[in-house]
């Protein structure tokens, strides 16, 4: 599977989803940003777009989501065999992840969510960083 040059997000919390998608569409970054409001709709977002679109460069994952939380969504990825090389950020407002272990077996990033609107523009800007130390490990990539 290619590998394509937009990040998948899942969070719940609809002014977070703006924010980000405002930064990227404000900056004309060279990705774009496809948002869902929640783990399962990640899972099937990319399960419906398999054959559309390549897999994204980057998977944004909200720490504390409605339904399935984003450390259950990191499990299933990382154990299915089409989306385990797919770098993660658990995206959170906490400044304390308690299961680092995880993060750990899975060599996922954490990134805080901004406190002001001015930052969320630095944090696409840090988030965009994984996509392209990704693309700089990976052959595939279109």
């Amino acid at each position: 599977m290619m590998i394509d040059d937009y990040v998948l997000y899942a969070d719940d919390d609809e002014d977070d989803r703006f924010f980000l998608s405002l930064s990227f569409e404000k900056n004309v970054f060279d990705k774009h940003l496809e948002a869902v409001s929640s783990g399962n709709e990640l899972l099937k977002f990319l399960e419906n777009h398999k054959d559309q679109k390549g897999l994204p460069c980057l998977i944004i994952l909200d720490q504390k989501m409605n339904g399935l939380q984003g450390e259950e969504v990191l499990g299933i990825l990382k154990n299915d065999d089409r989306y385990r090389h797919i770098p993660v950020v658990m995206f959170t407002t906490s400044h304390h992840f308690n299961n680092t272990a995880l993060l750990d077996e899975y060599e996922v990033g954490v990134e805080i969510k901004p406190d002001i609107l001015e930052d969320w523009e630095t944090i696409a800007l840090k988030l965009l960083e994984h996509c392209e130390a990704f693309k700089n490990k990976t052959n595939n990539y279109s």
